[in-house]
């Protein structure tokens, strides 16, 4: 028995033209499927609670600011799963140090420090568990961009943790 006869059919049943368009279709949908579906079933989110550090800052934008948190965050125009749910002002201090060497700490009354407290959404994907929109999230990474739809300010973060 030949595998194809001389109507084109396979094994002398079925057509080879439907054979193919069917095997493109089966392929295509096993594709989709692949892409939809993770290991564990959907992919989905976890939460990632995270604070940023934000020095040197006056108080007139401390209050201005404040009228706007909670505040949904954005990244390269586009708005992100996730808010500012929060902002802690704390003194500024400045380090001096004396004729005889010694260093000494005093409040700059000019200035605040801020700590901004963010909740975010980020995928389960391993690659962009870090991510919030363009940026990476990592204890201690510098020139981190808080930014809203109403301020902006760079700091440095201080902790993060991600829920399971």
């Amino acid at each position: 028995m030949k595998i194809l006869n001389q109507q084109g059919k396979l094994f002398g049943k079925i057509n080879l033209i439907d054979f193919i368009v069917v095997l493109v279709f089966l392929v295509l949908v096993l594709f989709a499927a692949s892409k939809l579906l993770d290991k564990e079933g959907v992919q989905g989110s976890i939460a990632l609670n995270y604070t940023v550090l934000v020095e040197k800052v006056a108080p007139e934008t401390y209050d201005s600011l404040m009228q706007h948190v909670p505040s949904q965050l954005m990244a390269s125009g586009s708005l992100v799963d996730g808010y500012v749910t929060g902002v802690e002002p704390r003194t500024h201090i400045v380090y001096t140090e004396t004729a005889g060497g010694e260093l000494v700490a005093a409040e700059d009354p000019r200035l605040l420090d801020l700590v901004f407290t963010i909740e975010v959404n980020v995928p389960k994907d391993p690659v962009q568990l870090n991510t919030v929109g363009t940026q990476e999230v990592r204890i201690g990474k510098k020139d981190h961009i808080v930014k809203t739809e109403y301020f902006e300010l760079i700091g440095t973060i201080l902790t993060a943790e991600w829920s399971q």
